[in-house]
């Protein structure tokens, strides 16, 4: 059973950057990955114009930079409510919260990792360009063989048994526990990011700036089918409430050269519908607010909530 979502940012105003940032903190950033950890608190990963990684806390409303790596960027992130948090990024380095203390390792520096998704702390699994795939079992992390030579940009599990990770060339890979296997997705799209329900409600999205597509792929348990397809924007990240059956997935077109236009999906359990929260930036990845909306997050520092 996964946990269910919880109360994030009830007051967070919509289409807002979240204040309290320092004057440094306010120059350009790539917030590139959003994660929940608790009532209230959740954890952002990403990168600054530098390249230099770091993690941001968002609590009580109020979001702050609690690290900063001296290596490359930090891409995804995983976090629970009981204060733990794995992210990993470009140059195989990987960021863990465990007693309240940041610690920094590498995988292995020739591992361009992408993206995390743990069942606990000591079951976390990774995923990279070149088909990469890195599993955590409490000691170390240990390089599994690759099945493809995709780049996989998402990766998230109903179990430690039961994962998926997702990439490049419609790639959809499955884990069983003991050997990864390639899935049949039905597309050559870009896919950029996986979410589900549970085993058998798993829900991609992607697309790409060079076809001017998106896509919604859904996996019953048996089989992936497109629930949703058509232009022009991408869609790059995906969440959803568990609660409502309500989904969120973000992405952007761009303006031919007068810029770039977000674009939010909303599934609200029955339908899909397009908004336009009015963001001039590629939205990277959402956390869904139980009552109502999602918190969105992108490069130029993008930090917002929309419904």
């Amino acid at each position: 059973m996964l946990p269910p979502r919880t109360n994030l940012l009830a007051t967070l105003p919509l289409l807002c950057a979240c204040g309290s940032l320092d004057e440094s903190q306010r120059a350009w950033a790539n917030n590139a990955s959003i994660a929940s950890a608790g009532p209230g608190h959740a954890f952002v990963a990403g990168y600054d114009a530098d390249d230099r990684g770091f993690v941001k806390e968002l609590k009580d409303g109020t979001l702050t930079q609690v690290l900063q790596t001296q290596g490359g960027p930090l891409n995804g992130i995983w976090a629970d409510a009981e204060g733990h948090a794995i992210a990993v990024g470009n140059a195989g380095d990987v960021v863990t919260l465990s007693d309240g203390h940041w610690n920094i390792s590498n995988v292995g520096t020739h591992l361009e990792l992408t993206a995390v998704w743990a069942a606990a702390p000591d079951r976390a699994i990774a995923v990279g360009n070149s088909g990469k795939v890195a599993r955590y079992d409490g000691a170390r992390w240990n390089q599994d063989p690759a099945i493809t030579e995709s780049n996989l940009r998402a990766v998230w599990g109903s179990s430690y048994a039961d994962a998926f990770a997702v990439g490049t060339g419609g790639t959809i890979i499955h884990f069983d526990g003991s050997a990864w296997t390639e899935m049949q997705s039905g597309t050559t799209e870009e896919l950029s990011d996986v979410w589900g329900f549970d085993a058998h409600d798993v829900v991609v999205v992607g697309g790409s700036e060079l076809t001017e597509r998106h896509v919604v792929l859904r996996y019953d348990g048996t089989e992936w089918q497109t629930e949703v397809s058509g232009s022009p924007f991408a869609l790059l990240g995906v969440d959803g409430n568990p609660e409502d059956d309500t989904l969120y997935a973000v992405g952007a077109a761009r303006r031919g050269s007068d810029g770039v236009a977000a674009a939010v999906l909303h599934f609200d359990g029955k339908e899909w519908n397009r908004s336009d929260p009015g963001i001039d930036e590629f939205l990277w990845d959402a956390l869904v607010i139980p009552d109502g909306g999602c918190l969105v997050v992108g490069p130029g520092n993008t930090f917002a909530r929309v419904k």
